[in-house]
């Protein structure tokens, strides 16, 4: 189970334990270490829509809620918990570091991208203030974003929280045919894998597969005309009135899912787009406690 404190624990005893069943000779074992970073450099620049809106995100807070490095012996290499990034701030930030770890596959990598919890220590990752890390604890979000959508001379301007809470496991990538499943630390050596998120995806109207990128529909949903569209505002915005402004907003299975808040909501499972530079993880919703 992912934990909750925000520091990175070292598990000296299962790596006493690996470095064991590796070799007989303890003195004699190689060792690396490891960093999981994370990036999204669609989100750091102008995401043009395919109806023409221009939009720029000013902040997209992720709270990750864990991350676990093991292999599939069950032995642990090492683990973070708790904080928050900003993906608007450019280049890769340090999800994972993690010196002195046995030179070998650690190929079961999982994350959690969930709501975070008040009295909970959590780390916050410049430009992430202590303001907005006791906001997202106080409403119980996953995701935070502000941004505006521009077309023709109008400008909408966009604050949504969600609280979603996605699983992802499995991850790996295929290198000319050869499947490298999580870290390989090399012998006096490094490996690092960067989980690639989109922000895109917001404005994606197909929840099963690539869709287009689409802002009408959303920009539409401003009921008021007070230039900023609310997330009530999307959930009280039927998908079927979504489709005759403009675009498929397609639920695949998702047949609950009736109003453009919701689909919104619903995309942000789908934010992490790759792990490393071409590979996946596979996301699973979390299932919501008692």
């Amino acid at each position: 189970m992912i934990g909750h404190r925000a520091v990175l624990t070292i598990a000296w005893a299962t790596l006493a334990l690996a470095i064991g069943a590796c070799d007989e000779n303890p003195s004699f074992q190689k060792l690396g270490s490891m960093d999981i970073t994370t990036s999204a450099p669609s989100v750091e620049k102008d995401i043009v829509t395919a109806d023409g809106w221009t939009v720029k995100y000013d902040r997209f807070l992720v709270h990750v809620t864990g991350i676990e490095v093991a292999g599939t012996d069950q032995v642990l290499a090492a683990s973070a918990t708790a904080q928050i990034v900003d993906q608007v701030a450019p280049g890769s930030k340090s999800l994972l570091s993690a010196p002195v770890r046995t030179a070998r596959p650690w190929e079961v990598v999982t994350f959690q991208i969930g709501p975070a919890v008040l009295d909970t220590e959590t780390a916050i990752i410049e430009p992430v203030k202590e303001a907005d890390r006791d906001m997202m604890q106080k409403d119980g979000l996953s995701f935070y974003v502000e941004g505006k959508a521009s077309k023709a001379g109008i400008v909408k301007a966009f604050k949504w929280g969600f609280k979603t809470d996605t699983l992802y496991k499995d991850c790996e990538e295929n290198r000319s045919g050869t499947v490298v499943r999580g870290l390989v630390v090399p012998p006096d050596g490094n490996d690092t894998a960067d989980v690639g998120m989109a922000g895109e995806i917001l404005f994606s109207d197909n929840l099963a597969a690539a869709g287009e990128l689409r802002a009408e529909a959303i920009a539409t949903a401003d009921a008021d005309g007070d230039g900023t569209v609310t997330l009530a505002e999307l959930r009280a915005a039927p998908l079927d009135v979504a489709r005759t402004v403009g675009g498929s907003y397609a639920i695949g299975t998702r047949a609950e899912i009736a109003d453009l808040g919701a689909f919104v909501e619903a995309q942000t499972q789908s934010v992490v787009a790759r792990f490393r530079a071409t590979g996946k993880c596979t996301a699973e919703p979390v299932p919501a406690g008692p």
